[in-house]
């Protein structure tokens, strides 16, 4: 079993006018986006991006027109769920859930934090209309609630038609190690009607149907300085008007603890929608196919943490311990990119790994603190002065994820964190680059 066979079980027909979306994305960020006419093109799109980044696609086949949201979206040869083993006791619950509650799955893919379920279609449902939708969504909040554990955790909402799952063949990125993703489960033989799945049916959630926006325009400095104002942590802001993730794995996460943290101390739906509409927090809600249903999600999903939690701010921040390990892991995952692109300039590694000037110039100096880069002894002759090119050091292979070295890897970079390096560093001032 592997990726072909799931592939070839979801998109039956791929054309001008049936196509596989295929998504790469680095930190959350998508770098790049396919539109597919052939499984083997998609899977060798995937292949060839899936050691550095993640790799993700449409379950839905998408139609002719531009953009992978819910406008252009052509039919569901299948059902989906994501199973997060968050949601359960650990990760063989999960799947023991999958292969215990009917309907049972036709596909089930080890995504790495959890597991995928497919449930293939008799024969597919075209998405080209609202009332298909309506109803392969609906089907899927179903399948999502049987699939609950009795008092357990919601499972992560992904019934939207649009949406995106991992590729077999490929590696979870989302924290290091990366955790390869593969088909677990393939039975070609178990489709189902959509007729039949009609009694799984439930509706929009009321608390996503309850989150209108009125669409009067707000200015979002003014709203953010109230939120500051009314306590927004100082973190939190600085996450708002910098549009970074750090100490978060994603920028659905970061996105999630911002909305929360708004909520918390008082700002309303609207508002929060102005800072998300105008400030660089908002880069996600302000891709094609987010948008305001995306952002409706993340306000249900807070309120009810916020119901949940009623005394105490601890949704502002996390754990200092966790928070630690969160930015190590981030440290460690941009120091094996770059060790995978050496030898380069600074430039190259920047255009290379779709990195800002100072994010490859800081990990640049910690990489050389650690003494695992160099500056490359200059080429001779050329004309004019040659910009600086960086490699490893002799006998420093490139860093690895897993096991012990990324043991050692990670526990080097926690030290240079907490400053225990820099006195043991001679000519610190050498090592910025």
């Amino acid at each position: 079993m592997d990726g072909r066979d799931l592939l070839q079980l979801l998109f039956p027909c791929l054309d001008a006018a049936h196509r596989a979306e295929v998504r790469v994305l680095s930190d959350g960020r998508c770098v790049r986006r396919s539109f597919c006419t052939d499984i083997g093109e998609a899977l060798q799109i995937a292949a060839a991006d899936a050691g550095a980044a993640d790799v993700l696609f449409g379950v839905a086949a998408r139609g002719g027109g531009a953009g992978g949201g819910r406008d252009n979206l052509a039919y569901a040869a299948a059902l989906w769920a994501d199973v997060d083993a968050k949601c359960y006791r650990d990760k063989a619950t999960a799947l023991d859930a999958i292969r215990r509650t009917p309907p049972l799955a036709s596909a089930v893919v080890d995504s790495g934090s959890g597991y995928h379920a497919y449930w293939a279609l008799d024969a597919p449902c075209s998405l080209a209309d609202p009332a298909g939708v309506d109803a392969v969504e609906g089907i899927m909040r179903g399948l999502q609630q049987a699939l609950r554990q009795p008092g357990g955790r919601a499972l992560d909402a992904c019934h939207d038609a649009a949406h995106l799952l991992r590729v077999p063949g490929t590696l979870n990125h989302k924290a290091p190690p990366p955790l390869p993703v593969a088909v677990v489960e393939l039975h070609g033989d178990r489709r189902y009607r959509l007729d039949d799945l009609a009694c799984l049916y439930v509706p929009a959630a009321a608390a996503t149907c309850a989150i209108g926006f009125d669409g009067e325009e707000r200015d979002a400095d003014d709203v953010l300085a109230r939120a500051v104002a009314s306590g927004l942590s100082a973190r939190m802001r600085d996450l708002i008007v910098d549009g970074g993730i750090d100490p978060y794995p994603s920028r659905s996460e970061r996105d999630q603890a911002v909305v929360v943290a708004l909520l918390g101390c008082g700002t309303e739906p609207d508002d929060v929608r102005a800072i998300f509409a105008e400030l660089p927090v908002g880069e996600r809600y302000r891709e094609p196919g987010s948008g305001d249903r995306y952002l409706a999600g993340c306000i249900g999903k807070a309120r009810a943490y916020l119901a949940a939690r009623p005394t105490g701010r601890t949704y502002g921040a996390l754990a200092p311990d966790v928070t630690e390990r969160v930015a190590v892991e981030r440290a460690c995952r941009e120091l094996a990119r770059i060790s995978r692109a050496l030898p380069a300039t600074r430039a190259e590694l920047g255009r290379r790994l779709r990195r800002s000037r100072a994010t490859v110039e800081k990990y640049l100096g910690w990489g050389i603190r650690l003494g695992w880069y160099r500056r490359a002894a200059p080429a001779d002759g050329g004309p004019g002065r040659p910009a600086a090119r960086y490699e490893l050091v002799d006998g420093v292979r490139p860093r690895v994820q897993s096991g012990a070295a990324y043991a050692r890897d990670a526990a080097a970079v926690a030290r240079l964190r907490q400053g225990a390096l820099k006195a043991q560093v001679s000519g610190a001032g050498d090592a910025d680059p």
